[in-house]
């Protein structure tokens, strides 16, 4: 099978190969333990609010401890409008906007099973990044999502839906992204490439088998989910060809395209896409 054809899992892959040096040197989810975030969080009302707690290491904990996850990421999310066209930038100011997206991003992330993927994936690429480096479905997943994931089959439908909530905030953050930069210095652009790149593919997964089987987008990802499950179990799984674009030559992905939420995001990360995907 085309790595083009192995769902968001080895799409992403594309983008590590070659570029580890420049992921690891981001300080990806650092932070620090800060005494009254728990008390701080109870308290908190309003997207500022939770902002101006997540930098603590302990911000995941305290929203869980509070039960204020929803309440958090709704919140946030009027700040940045979700529900509006993807390619549209979100109204408002866009450094608010960004933020606010991020946080509610690494909120669902980590809030879900997604973010031990996401933490594998950084620890693969650590250690042997040539794991990455397959296009045989089954060795990616099993390279970069642990078997406790893959075996428990609730735990990897809910990590995929992570992966696909999260994505709704990204795609908004990445539209609202001009000239090659973000508009605030209080989110990374490396922080968000890992997620970003798997909850897009997997976007575009579903959009494909939507039009494919002519479904809705609940049974297309229920559908996408049992593929991608099949893969990761030995299966040999049938999934949808996404949209490629031909762009300087080479046919890439759509959703990698000049333009799109995600090529915002890895270009102000500092990434040429035309030389991860190698011209190919």
């Amino acid at each position: 099978m085309k790595s083009r054809r192995i769902a968001a899992l080895a799409i992403a892959s594309v983008f590590l190969l070659g570029s580890c040096d420049a992921i690891l040197g981001f300080n990806l989810f650092e932070g620090m333990v800060q005494d009254g975030v728990v008390r701080n969080i109870e308290e908190a009302e309003t997207a500022d609010d939770y902002m101006a707690e997540s930098d603590a290491e302990n911000f995941i904990e305290a929203l869980e401890e509070t039960g204020k996850v929803e309440d958090a990421v709704g919140a946030l999310e009027e700040v940045y409008d979700p529900d509006a066209d993807p390619e549209t930038p979100p109204p408002g100011d866009p450094a608010e906007a960004q933020e606010a997206a991020a946080v509610a991003a690494e909120i669902i992330i980590y809030t879900s099973p997604a973010g031990v993927v996401v933490d594998n994936i950084i620890e693969v690429i650590a250690g042997d990044p040539a794991a990455l480096d397959v296009e045989d479905p089954a060795t990616l997943i099993a390279a970069i999502i642990p078997p406790s994931i893959t075996g428990d089959a609730a735990a990897f439908e809910e990590t995929i839906l992570g992966f696909l909530d999260a994505w709704e905030a990204y795609a908004a953050l990445g539209a609202s992204i001009t000239g090659g930069e973000l508009a605030t210095v209080e989110v990374q652009a490396g922080d968000l490439i890992i997620p970003a790149a798997i909850g897009a593919a997997l976007s575009e997964l579903v959009a494909a088998e939507m039009a494919a089987s002519s479904t809705d987008e609940a049974t297309a990802t229920a559908q996408i989910i049992a593929g991608l499950l099949d893969a990761a179990t030995g299966g040999t799984p049938t999934l949808p060809e996404i949209e490629m674009v031909m762009q300087e030559g080479s046919e890439i992905p759509a959703f990698l395209a000049d333009g799109s939420p995600l090529a915002n995001i890895l270009l102000a990360a500092g990434f040429d896409i035309a030389a991860l995907l190698g011209g190919s």
